[in-house]
């Protein structure tokens, strides 16, 4: 089943098993499939074969980001949330307290502005989604090279209209539950 729009922005989403509760779960953006990797036997993978329960909640959960005002935490170079995110963690000072400050602000908006906490152990591309007035920011910069993982579409971003977004978070949350009805 597709939600939204693979030219644009979209999820395809398809039940595996009842009995172990897994779903695959694709995301595109802007007609590329950001959860296209290969693993690290040369195999391609499409999209995240795993229970997708606590994925589909945190994205319902993106929703109510919309009335929050939270800028990037730290100044650094980027574009977008996951650039930014990437080249703010080459940090460093001498001062530990500076340094443990730094990257305290850093990594709590990180973690609620990411998804990776809610992968439950499956592989996901890194995430990240912010505000941007009154469209919603999705942005990726995945690496797991150290893991033997090669994402195709590694690094990018696309602006979504705010209740074009909501419209689709709101759908794939429905569709995802009526499955397992």
């Amino acid at each position: 089943m597709i939600i939204g729009n693979k030219d644009t922005f979209g999820f395809e989403i398809k039940k595996e098993s009842e009995s172990e509760h897994t779903s695959k779960l694709t995301v595109f953006a802007n007609g590329k499939n950001i959860c296209e990797y290969i693993d690290s036997n040369g195999n391609k993978r499409k999209n995240i074969f795993w229970d997708n329960d606590e994925l589909i909640s945190y994205l319902n959960d993106t929703i109510n980001f919309f009335y929050e005002n939270d800028p990037f935490p730290v100044q650094c170079r980027g574009d977008y949330a996951a650039e930014l995110d990437n080249n703010a963690r080459d940090f460093d000072s001498e001062n530990e307290d500076e340094l443990d400050s730094y990257f305290d602000k850093l990594n709590d908006w990180s973690y609620k502005h990411s998804w990776r906490h809610a992968r439950s152990g499956a592989i996901v591309p890194d995430l990240l989604f912010r505000v941007i007035d009154n469209q919603m920011e999705i942005s990726w910069w995945t690496d797991y090279s150290d893991e033997g993982l090669s994402f195709t579409n590694s690094r990018g971003f696309i602006l979504v209209e705010k209740n074009k977004y909501i419209e689709i978070i709101s759908n794939l949350f429905d569709a995802y539950n009526d499955m397992w009805k």
